[in-house]
Protein backbone atom coordinates (compact mmCIF):
# COMPACT_ATOMS: atom_id res chain seq x y z
CA UNK A 1 0.00 0.00 0.00
CA UNK A 2 1.47 3.42 -0.95
CA UNK A 3 1.76 6.72 1.36
CA UNK A 4 -1.02 8.58 -0.98
CA UNK A 5 -3.47 5.43 -0.58
CA UNK A 6 -2.80 5.29 3.43
CA UNK A 7 -5.34 7.57 4.21
CA UNK A 8 -8.82 8.61 2.59
CA UNK A 9 -10.55 12.34 3.28
CA UNK A 10 -11.66 10.89 6.81
CA UNK A 11 -8.56 10.20 8.13
CA UNK A 12 -7.37 13.68 6.45
CA UNK A 13 -5.67 15.49 8.99
CA UNK A 14 -4.09 18.00 6.85
CA UNK A 15 -6.58 20.48 8.10
CA UNK A 16 -4.36 20.52 10.67
CA UNK A 17 -1.30 21.91 9.13
CA UNK A 18 -3.67 24.14 7.72
CA UNK A 19 -5.17 25.58 10.79
CA UNK A 20 -1.77 25.82 12.72
CA UNK A 21 -0.24 28.14 9.54
CA UNK A 22 -2.48 30.27 9.92
CA UNK A 23 -2.12 30.73 13.33
CA UNK A 24 1.58 31.03 12.51
CA UNK A 25 1.00 33.79 10.21
CA UNK A 26 -1.29 35.73 12.31
CA UNK A 27 1.23 35.79 15.02
CA UNK A 28 4.16 37.18 12.60
CA UNK A 29 1.37 39.66 11.55
CA UNK A 30 1.09 40.80 14.75
CA UNK A 31 4.71 40.71 15.73
CA UNK A 32 5.91 42.17 12.75
CA UNK A 33 3.91 45.39 11.88
CA UNK A 34 6.92 46.56 10.24
CA UNK A 35 6.43 44.03 7.08
CA UNK A 36 2.76 45.11 6.62
CA UNK A 37 3.54 45.72 2.61
CA UNK A 38 5.05 42.40 2.31
CA UNK A 39 2.47 40.44 4.35
CA UNK A 40 -0.05 41.77 1.74
CA UNK A 41 2.38 40.68 -1.40
CA UNK A 42 2.77 37.55 0.19
CA UNK A 43 0.26 35.68 3.16
CA UNK A 44 -2.79 37.70 1.98
CA UNK A 45 -3.35 36.74 -1.35
CA UNK A 46 -2.91 33.17 0.12
CA UNK A 47 -5.57 33.85 2.92
CA UNK A 48 -7.93 34.45 0.24
CA UNK A 49 -7.13 31.92 -1.73
CA UNK A 50 -7.68 29.55 1.25
CA UNK A 51 -11.41 30.86 2.21
CA UNK A 52 -13.11 28.35 0.21
CA UNK A 53 -11.38 25.79 2.79
CA UNK A 54 -13.45 22.45 3.15
CA UNK A 55 -12.86 22.36 6.87
CA UNK A 56 -14.76 24.41 8.84
CA UNK A 57 -12.14 25.04 11.71
CA UNK A 58 -9.10 26.39 9.16
CA UNK A 59 -11.98 28.93 7.38
CA UNK A 60 -12.58 30.44 10.58
CA UNK A 61 -8.40 30.86 11.29
CA UNK A 62 -7.82 32.28 8.10
CA UNK A 63 -10.58 34.52 8.16
CA UNK A 64 -9.15 35.52 11.77
CA UNK A 65 -5.52 35.83 10.35
CA UNK A 66 -7.11 38.35 7.98
CA UNK A 67 -8.75 40.11 9.90
CA UNK A 68 -6.29 40.54 11.94
CA UNK A 69 -3.58 42.02 8.87
CA UNK A 70 -6.60 44.59 8.53
CA UNK A 71 -6.70 45.59 11.93
CA UNK A 72 -2.82 45.55 12.55
CA UNK A 73 -3.03 47.73 9.43
CA UNK A 74 -5.74 50.07 11.05
CA UNK A 75 -3.61 50.64 14.23
CA UNK A 76 -0.70 51.01 12.27
CA UNK A 77 -1.99 53.71 10.33
CA UNK A 78 -4.09 55.68 12.84
CA UNK A 79 -1.12 55.31 15.42
CA UNK A 80 -3.61 54.23 18.38
CA UNK A 81 -5.60 56.45 17.94
CA UNK A 82 -9.35 55.28 17.94
CA UNK A 83 -11.95 54.85 14.95
CA UNK A 84 -13.87 58.02 16.22
CA UNK A 85 -11.46 60.12 17.01
CA UNK A 86 -9.24 59.63 14.03
CA UNK A 87 -12.55 61.07 12.07
CA UNK A 88 -13.53 63.46 14.11
CA UNK A 89 -16.07 61.72 15.95
CA UNK A 90 -19.60 61.69 14.92
CA UNK A 91 -22.17 63.78 16.41
CA UNK A 92 -23.79 61.98 19.22
CA UNK A 93 -21.42 59.09 20.29
CA UNK A 94 -18.86 58.45 17.50
CA UNK A 95 -17.52 55.68 14.88
CA UNK A 96 -17.03 52.14 17.24
CA UNK A 97 -14.58 50.02 16.01
CA UNK A 98 -16.56 47.89 14.23
CA UNK A 99 -17.43 50.83 11.87
CA UNK A 100 -21.35 51.15 13.10
CA UNK A 101 -22.44 54.67 14.93
CA UNK A 102 -22.44 54.41 18.73
CA UNK A 103 -24.79 56.50 20.75
CA UNK A 104 -24.50 58.46 23.61
CA UNK A 105 -27.12 57.33 25.92
CA UNK A 106 -27.78 58.90 29.58
CA UNK A 107 -28.53 56.50 32.79
CA UNK A 108 -31.82 58.01 32.21
CA UNK A 109 -32.53 56.83 28.57
CA UNK A 110 -30.85 53.16 29.82
CA UNK A 111 -33.63 53.09 32.82
CA UNK A 112 -36.23 54.39 30.83
CA UNK A 113 -35.16 52.05 27.98
CA UNK A 114 -35.21 48.64 30.46
CA UNK A 115 -38.76 49.02 32.18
Amino acid sequence: MSWENRYDDEDDTSWRVRRSSSKLLSTLIQTRPDLLSTFYKTISPALIARFGDREETVKVEIWTTETTLLRVTREEVLGGKTVGSAMGGVEGGGVSPRGGLKRKRSDEQMLDDDA
